[in-house]
């Protein structure tokens, strides 16, 4: 069975939230500074057609042998590598340098559509196969297993680096080192789009098309699910190993509703009621009242939400409390409308003002989305290479959402 490939974005902070990664139409990718909202990089991936996954590697992973005879170091401050996959394979890049490390050549893979790192320079690829792919970038080896009878669409990592996690339908964990089966899980009804472990027992699961999260936990088998009001496309949360701690989780759907969520970790339990949103967040336009997409969220250390929102072009970086005082919130912004990605085709915001009342909230984010190193840019200086990209992808989102109707 082969996996269908979003033509949308791929978007990807950093572990720490410093950075974010943004892959858009042509294989290209852009790197860009949350705190100062300014693009850091441009990795060129210029002969790739596409781009389908993003991957940072964990703080204070160590870089070994490095091209041009560097000597190795060890990133322990930010991380500054950043793993793309597409149809044309898998690149190791430093964004800190814009230089890439490592390269690996699409050898037999249809392509890459979820990676993840390992211990030191193993990363770990699933290419829509039954396959896992296993690549030590430092000496360039690659060890293959069957991981699953109809193909893998995602995969992860626990913090200790001894178990791997691959996904289609069914969930499977794995022992890293003899490619065990350890367990698995199910109840998906569609292929696996993101996997993450929240705590060393805890994982997280949302499939395509699906408005509900899973928690699972690894040990007994229990889990709890977490219901959105429309499918989800990225997840972020806070990481507790007491089981008597606030679990924070934050879903972003697909309609540009941010859903917040909380729980414990001890309540996972087969039997519970789904668990409800304690509230949802989405932007507007104050000028033209359109529904400003959210691309990205992080979960800071001091428990608020950082979003990346706007644009894929130029995000805008702005940082939410996770406790808000209305069960539902809209807060406006004023953005140029030539950069603002169509959500037509999904709920828009009267839609969801209907439900049930919208606190409206006006003012600008602390972070302009024209800085620059010279000031604030107009809406004319804006490139327009830029603008043609921003077209670009809505015109795709556009004919694919007229595909699925």
């Amino acid at each position: 069975e082969s996996m269908e490939r979003s033509i949308r974005p791929t978007v990807c902070f950093s572990s720490d939230g410093s950075l974010l990664a943004v892959s858009g139409s042509g294989g290209d990718v852009c790197v860009w500074e949350s705190q100062s909202g300014k693009q850091l990089c441009r990795p060129a991936c210029a002969n790739w057609s596409s781009v389908f996954c993003l991957a940072w590697a964990p703080l204070k992973i160590q870089c070994g042998r490095r091209r041009r005879k560097r000597t190795s170091s060890t990133v322990d401050k930010t991380s500054s590598l950043l793993a793309v996959g597409g149809n044309h394979g898998l690149s190791i890049w430093d964004v800190r340098r814009n230089e890439e490390q490592y390269a690996m050549p699409n050898e037999g893979f249809d392509a890459i559509i979820s990676t993840t790192w390992g211990h030191e320079e193993t990363l770990f690829i699933a290419d829509g196969s039954p396959q896992i792919t296993q690549w030590n970038s430092g000496d360039n080896t690659i060890e293959k297993w069957k991981a699953d009878k109809r193909g893998v669409s995602c995969v992860c990592v626990n913090s200790d680096g001894n178990v791997l996690v691959t996904a289609g339908r069914t969930i499977k964990l794995w022992n890293i080192s003899d490619h065990s089966l350890l367990t698995r899980f199910s109840g998906h009804v569609s292929n696996i789009q993101n996997l993450q472990f929240i705590s060393s027992n805890i994982l997280l699961s949302t499939a395509q098309d699906d408005r509900t999260m899973c928690l699972w936990n690894r040990e007994s088998g229990d889990s709890i699910s977490l219901v959105c009001e429309n499918s989800i496309s990225y997840v972020t949360s806070s990481a507790h190993e007491q089981e008597e701690k606030e679990l924070k989780l934050v879903a972003i759907c697909e309609d540009g509703i941010v859903h917040m969520f909380t729980t414990l970790t001890n309540t996972l339990n087969n039997h519970m009621e789904p668990v409800l949103p304690i509230s949802t967040v989405q932007f507007r336009s104050q000028n033209s009242s359109e529904a400003l997409p959210i691309l990205s969220g992080h979960m800071t250390s001091s428990g608020d939400v950082l979003l990346a929102h706007s644009s894929y072009i130029r995000p805008v970086f702005e940082t939410i409390s996770f406790h808000q005082d209305n069960k539902r919130v809209c807060l406006e912004r004023i953005v140029p409308n030539g950069l603002i990605l169509s959500k037509e085709g999904k709920n828009s915001l009267t839609d969801n003002i209907k439900k049930e009342p919208v606190a409206i909230m006006s003012g600008n984010p602390p972070l302009s989305l024209w800085r620059t190193g010279k000031g604030v840019q107009e809406m004319e200086d804006i490139p327009m290479t830029d603008r043609l990209k921003s077209l670009s992808i809505n015109e795709k989102l556009i004919k694919s959402e007229e595909k699925e109707v």
